[in-house]
Formats: structure tokens, C-alpha cells, sequence
């Protein structure tokens, strides 16, 4: 009965410290905890144009922690704009982006570029890259939903799994 205990207590430990939001690494910075807010920052894409004026402060890449829930584009872009807004940076450069997947993550992952920029904001928006992401297009909402759906289910046939292997012991 010992073994029992001791395995479900392990199972809650690994769990509590593994999170449901995005694995940060961050580059170059560290967050200013008390700014974490969000103000006007303009999230690009790949851009081409010339950051004259632009002071790159650092570097993000958000991840899948395994047990991520809350990671969609839409909460990568929030989250890209806090830590922004963290150390007074006003440009976010996406440079690498991963949409999510049924079978490698349900999660939006991305890398990105954060700067500082002397110029007003209108200055870097004319730029040869179109994609301002404020919001998410249509058929990235449908690929989310089947990815959800795929590891809603793959989450439930491991959980009765690993319910009926407790059980067992």
C-alpha cells in the first residue's frame, strides 16, 4: 500500500511543477515583473524592411511544456507583448513560427526578436510584409480545433491508462 502512496505522490509533484502555459526562454533580458502589462507594441513576421532606429533588446522562444493548455496564436501574441512591454520594447519580430500539430504539439510555438525603437511604431509598418498579427485567420482557428480534438483525445487514453496502472498497485 506504501508503493501506492508514493507513486500517486510523485505523479502530483511532477505534475505541480510542470505548469499549464508556455516554456519562456528568454535571451538577452529578464522581466521587469512589475511592468507586465501590455501597451502598444507591433508584433511582425519576418520582416524585410530596415530597423533603422531599432535597438534589438532581446530574444523569446515560447514552448510546449508537455502539458500546456492555454497556447494558442492569440495567447503567444499576448504574452509576446508583455514581456515587450516588461523591458520597454515596442517591436516584436516573429522569426520563427510552428503551428500546432496532431501529432507533435496542440501548441502555437515561436521565436521572436524584441526591440526598442527610437522612430514612432507607423514607421516600421510599411514594411514588404503584410502579416500584422492582431488576429488569427480562419483556418488556423479549424487547424487548432482538430489538434485540440486529436490530443483531447490521446490525453484521455493515456489518463485511463495511467488511472487503471494506479489501480492496479
Amino acid at each position: 500500500m506504501g508503493t501506492k502512496k508514493q507513486i500517486i505522490i510523485l505523479a502530483i509533484a511532477i505534475l505541480s511543477f510542470t505548469g499549464c502555459s508556455y516554456r519562456v526562454v528568454r535571451n538577452g533580458y529578464e522581466k521587469n515583473k512589475h511592468a507586465y502589462y501590455n501597451c502598444d507594441v507591433l508584433i511582425k513576421k519576418g520582416v524585410t524592411f530596415n530597423l533603422k532606429g531599432a535597438q534589438k533588446v532581446g530574444d523569446i522562444k515560447l514552448g510546449d511544456t508537455g502539458f500546456t493548455n492555454a497556447c494558442s496564436e492569440k495567447k503567444a501574441q499576448e504574452l509576446l507583448r508583455k514581456e515587450a512591454c516588461s523591458i520597454d520594447a515596442n517591436l516584436v519580430i516573429i522569426t520563427e513560427e510552428k503551428q500546432p500539430s496532431s501529432f507533435g504539439s496542440s501548441c502555437y510555438r515561436c521565436k521572436a526578436e524584441l526591440y526598442r525603437t527610437v522612430y514612432p511604431l507607423e514607421y516600421y509598418k510599411d514594411s514588404t510584409e503584410t502579416v500584422d498579427y492582431k488576429y488569427m485567420e480562419v483556418h488556423k482557428i479549424k487547424q487548432a480545433k482538430q489538434s485540440n480534438y486529436t490530443a483531447a483525445i490521446f490525453g484521455a487514453v493515456i489518463g485511463t491508462a495511467l488511472g487503471i496502472l494506479l489501480l492496479a498497485f
